[in-house]
């Protein structure tokens, strides 16, 4: 609710703005596609508030709408002006209003979380040594799940874990080594056993160097074995006939990514569509059926992966992910988390190429 009178508050403005000072006014439906393409724009740009890509965006698009750049300079930067301020009056003013609405809210949650029992007692994590996965499984052990299976490609990384599991919590943990470079191999010795878990977490993947892949096939197919080809295995030996017709759940893990290809990263976005679409797949195939397929298009996550790749506020915490998560064990399909990926992803994949070009 708070997002969206934010994302109206700017348009608004916008459009008041032009309407008050250019000599042709804008419809507000234009007004809220300019201010959502030069958000965007800004947001891309990685510089703090998008300041002066945001700007440069605004007048562009408003000369397509015929507003001259004497125009539509100012009013562009009296919408930052305005915006700024109106916002600290309305951060204010939820505030102080929201008080008793945050109170039924939380008590409607928590009548939810008793409503929708957590059932999960044991997980099998492939990629535990992720930060995400980590968060996941310490959530999972303080809310009951009492065995764990780690398969990891760092040992000692993973051992360090199953210890804190096993210290911390009283679970019962196995760990498993894994390269995900050979699991893409069709080679039978290295087909992969899993044993019978109410969970199935995969998380591994690995952005790899963008930059050398663009060069050298080699990285290439580096980072299409650890995103999709070295997962495939794993997840034909999951999800086996018999185990789809007995209650259980997989949880597989993509990317925002997928869906859009971006100069910046577009081996590791092909890799995520394609294990979005095998996922997405699998997941029609369990219509009907008591297993569950959750495909996660996760945004950037504070994680030493994404450091320097990323502007932190678009970076949610693995921990508030796994909370997420876990708050509503048994949805199914495609997700984004955060949430607010979602209406992103959208406008992105609606950019003209011009602005997509800069991502």
């Amino acid at each position: 609710m708070i997002s969206a009178l934010v994302w109206a508050n700017e348009a608004l403005v916008l459009w008041f703005l032009v309407r008050l000072l250019a000599p042709a006014p804008i419809t507000i439906p234009a007004a809220i596609t300019i201010d959502l393409l030069s958000g965007t724009a800004g947001m891309a740009s990685s510089l703090p508030g998008g300041i002066g890509v945001n700007e440069a965006a605004t007048v562009l698009l408003l000369g397509q709408q015929g507003v001259p750049a004497a125009v539509a300079l100012p009013v562009a930067v009296l919408r930052r002006l305005i915006t700024l301020w109106s916002m600290v009056a309305l951060a204010a003013a939820t505030r102080v209003l929201s008080l008793p609405i945050r109170s039924a809210r939380q008590a409607k949650l928590s009548a939810i979380a008793a409503i929708d029992t957590i059932a999960i007692r044991s997980a099998f994590v492939l990629g535990s040594t992720s930060e995400v996965s980590k968060a996941i499984c310490r959530e999972l052990a303080s809310r009951g799940c009492g065995r764990f299976h780690l398969v990891a490609r760092n040992r000692e990384a993973n051992q360090v874990l199953a210890t804190e599991l096993e210290g911390s919590y009283g679970t019962a943990v196995s760990t498993e080594q894994t390269d995900l470079l050979a699991d893409r191999s069709l080679n039978s010795v290295r087909r992969p056993q899993v044993g019978d878990f109410d969970l199935y977490l995969i998380t591994a993947g690995s952005l790899g160097d963008a930059e050398l892949a663009r060069v050298d096939a080699a990285e290439a197919m580096r980072i299409l074995a650890a995103n999709v080809g070295g997962l495939i295995p794993w997840i034909t030996a999951i999800a086996t006939p018999e185990r789809l017709d007995r209650p259980g759940r997989l949880w597989v893990f993509s990317s925002v990514a997928a869906d859009r290809g971006r100069p910046s990263n577009y081996h590791y976005g092909a890799a995520k569509a394609a294990l979005t679409a095998l996922c997405e797949g699998l997941f029609l195939r369990c219509h009907g059926k008591p297993f569950v397929v959750r495909i996660i298009k996760a945004g950037f996550m504070a994680t030493p992966m994404t450091v320097g790749k990323a502007p932190p506020f678009l970076c949610a915490s693995p921990e508030s992910v796994a909370r997420d998560l876990l708050r509503h064990p048994n949805r199914r399909g495609i997700e984004y988390l955060p949430w607010w990926w979602s209406p992103l992803m959208q406008l992105i994949r609606v950019l003209p190429a011009p602005i997509a070009s800069k991502l």
